[in-house]
């Protein structure tokens, strides 16, 4: 199951351009948001695909899993997901994938890039 849902995600993650410009009536639009550059960019992509495979089901515009209240607080299909959170928002999302993944290298890499994340946005770090 969590292997058709994230089949699924990453699915809609490829339509996101296409659903961005005519999302199905009844789904919510992809919020506009900008892209980060450089080291940055590549930190949204890496945590994308992490959160891809833990939290898409829900935070993945279109599908029949996703729910609105977790697309309030950030959605996959932005081009930058992580745009619109608080810090508190960023270091809860690193308390959850802690729960869900059974991955320490995931963890680590998904820790390390929302530090950085929080830095670049001049925000102190998770738990100061």
């Amino acid at each position: 199951m969590c292997s058709a849902v994230a089949l699924m995600a990453i699915g809609a993650l490829r339509e996101a351009p296409r659903a961005a410009q005519a999302a199905p009536s009844g789904s919510p639009a992809p919020k506009a948001s900008h892209p980060a550059s450089g080291a940055a960019s590549n930190d949204v992509e890496m945590g994308r695909k992490i959160l891809a495979r833990h939290c898409g089901s829900c935070h993945t515009p279109g599908l029949p899993t996703s729910q609105p209240g977790a697309l309030a607080i950030f959605s996959l299909a932005d081009a930058d997901w992580s745009a619109h959170m608080t810090p508190r928002q960023i270091c809860a999302s690193g308390r959850r994938l802690h729960g869900t993944s059974h991955e320490p290298d995931e963890v680590r890499a998904y820790e390390g890039l929302i530090a950085r994340l929080l830095a670049g946005r001049g925000a102190p770090p998770c738990g100061a």
